[in-house]
């Protein structure tokens, strides 16, 4: 592959928490990759594949693997992409000294032979992980410097049993006091988490700014299923489960029979109970339609039509320490966007309606619908603008080479 061609370069390494192909941070990552081009490699490590689970959960990653060979292989400009192997599930022997010892030293022994294969081999290591539950990969690279991206306050999970709960709490604490750089997206997250590590940085989530403009484009055509939709459409795009407020959205709906709701995004099925029975009736209205997931390449066919798009989340543990990203995909489409009162996106009150109660809701619908003026969608996109994930990439990178100039001069 030869990428470095004996170059001294830095890679940065980065484990990926979920599946490649669903994981949302892949954008900022694609974005860090573009900004480094020429200077550092991004190398993502997606999930591992194990000879016990693998075959029976996902047989056709393991074709897929056996169809690429040992890559990595480039997914985006600057991006690699690697595929390992574990002995074991390492979410399932989490616990297990020998099997973890045995999966990290695995791990190590393929990212050494892949970078190897990309002369890539003599340069300085960056490691970055975006969940706890990735704590045992910190230090598999021999990196230089590990980096915490932290999204969510994942130990507030919905419905998350108790004891989980506290052995999320207990990784992250781990992760944190391990690490030289942390990253989180709320400022509440930046406060609880500084009180570990006080390395931390505010980096708030961001959108694929491009992309979503094309919302605007007339050359983008109203997805087939939307187009015969009657107007005004309140519409949604995003993941459907247990913070997702259906009883605020069944009132919407049944205040205002001549409006239609359009749902488009993938109901979680292992949500709680009392939300999939709430999320029913909603979707037994009928002004409601619930289309399910979409595929990300299409969405702005789907947010063209939509006069109004909602933040229509519960305000709870959860809500208030996350950054919604939707809210700059809706203002880079140029829409009029209401929320519940979330945190951080009460800064956006100049282009957002923010309600905490659901007559206030409905009220700033109805102003919504009404506010369409050229200079009002402008002013959206200015802060769509300003919020993309190659904005995202210059402010961590930025942080990164200033931290390592520091730790270089004996400072930290």
């Amino acid at each position: 592959m030869g990428v470095g061609r004996g170059v001294s370069m830095t890679v940065l390494v980065i484990y990926i928490h979920v599946r490649w192909e669903i994981c949302h941070r892949r954008f900022l990552y694609r974005a860090l990759a573009r900004l480094l081009k020429g200077k550092a490699v991004v190398l993502c490590v997606d999930r591992p594949l194990d000879p016990v689970a693998s075959p029976i959960l996902r047989p056709r990653r393991i074709l897929r693997w056996l169809e690429d060979g040992p890559g990595p292989r480039e997914e985006s400009e600057n991006l690699f992409l690697f595929t390992p192997w574990v002995f074991l599930h390492d979410q399932v022997v989490m616990g297990v000294k020998p099997v973890v010892w045995a999966n990290r030293r695995f791990l190590t022994h393929q990212i050494d032979s892949a970078l190897r294969r990309m002369s890539l081999d003599r340069g300085r290591r960056i490691s970055w992980i975006a969940h706890p539950l990735l704590h045992n990969f910190l230090g598999v690279a021999g990196e230089e410097l590990a980096i915490y991206e932290c999204f969510d306050e994942y130990a507030a999970y919905p419905g998350l049993p108790k004891k989980r709960s506290a052995k999320l709490r207990c990784y992250e604490r781990k992760v944190l006091e391990k690490v030289g750089l942390v990253f989180a997206v709320s400022e509440r997250l930046v406060l609880s988490k500084g009180a570990v590590n006080p390395n931390i940085y505010f980096m708030p989530n961001a959108a694929e700014v491009e992309h979503f403009e094309r919302a605007l484009d007339g050359k983008t055509q109203i997805a087939p299923e939307a187009a015969s939709i009657k107007h005004p459409i309140i519409g949604f795009i995003g993941g459907i489960w247990g913070i997702f407020h259906a009883e605020l959205l069944q009132y919407v709906a049944t205040s205002r029979p001549d409006w239609s709701l359009l749902l488009v995004g993938n109901l979680n099925k292992v949500a709680p109970p009392a939300f999939l029975e709430s999320f029913k009736r909603l979707v037994s209205l009928g002004n409601v339609t619930w289309l399910g997931w979409r595929d990300y390449e299409i969405l702005p066919g789907y947010l063209k039509p939509m006069d109004v798009c909602l933040l229509p989340y519960e305000v709870n543990e959860w809500t208030e320490n996350c950054y919604p990203n939707k809210v700059h995909q809706y203002l880079a489409a140029g829409k009029a966007v209401v929320s519940t009162d979330l945190p951080e996106v009460r800064p956006f009150g100049d282009v957002v309606r923010i309600a905490d109660s659901r007559e206030e809701f409905l009220a700033m619908i109805e102003k919504g619908l009404k506010d369409y003026g050229p200079e009002a969608v402008a002013r959206r996109r200015a802060v769509a603008a300003q919020n993309s994930w190659d904005e995202r990439a210059k402010l961590a990178w930025g942080v990164i080479e200033r931290h390592l100039a520091g730790k270089g001069s004996g400072e930290y």
